[in-house]
């Protein structure tokens, strides 16, 4: 049943004194299963409070869609988010490390979760939510109310 393979959203997020290099790929090699394995809207990592500082101080005045206010460092969307966030175009953005998995994207902003600590790394989150294209805004069908008779 496709009702019972559907998962909509995972998020990870680890104590960075906690996560080792070695812990990291274990984690995402699993993570990566799942995403084949299941239909999944959403997935989103990072090791800190720094997305959150972004979307303070970055991501609000020029927010993207709900699910993706900014990229942080690393990033999967499932089918009908891929569309949305720019589809094939999401591709094309030079600051990113973007690969298909099954119908959605896999999106990783830098090396590894410790870069967003620093000035370049931030930087790089920023210039790479920058480049991604347009949202594609698919506007649900409005509901008409039949009247009584």
């Amino acid at each position: 049943n496709k009702d019972e393979d559907k998962i909509t959203n995972i998020g990870l997020r680890i104590k960075q004194d906690k996560l080792t290099a070695k812990r990291l790929k274990v984690i995402l090699s699993f993570i990566r299963k799942v995403l084949y394995e299941y239909d999944v809207k959403c997935f989103k990592a990072d090791i800190s409070d720094k997305s959150r500082t972004l979307v303070r101080t970055h991501y609000l005045a020029n927010k993207r869609t709900p699910l993706g206010p900014g990229l942080i460092w690393l990033q999967y969307y499932g089918k009908k988010e891929y569309k949305r966030q720019g589809g094939k175009a999401i591709l094309e953005n030079p600051y990113i490390q973007a690969e298909e998995i099954g119908d959605g994207i896999w999106i990783q902003v830098g090396e590894d979760p410790w870069q967003a600590h620093t000035k370049e790394g931030e930087e790089l989150l920023i210039k790479a939510t920058k480049a991604m294209p347009p949202v594609n805004w698919v506007r649900p069908k409005r509901r008409t109310r039949s009247k009584p008779t």
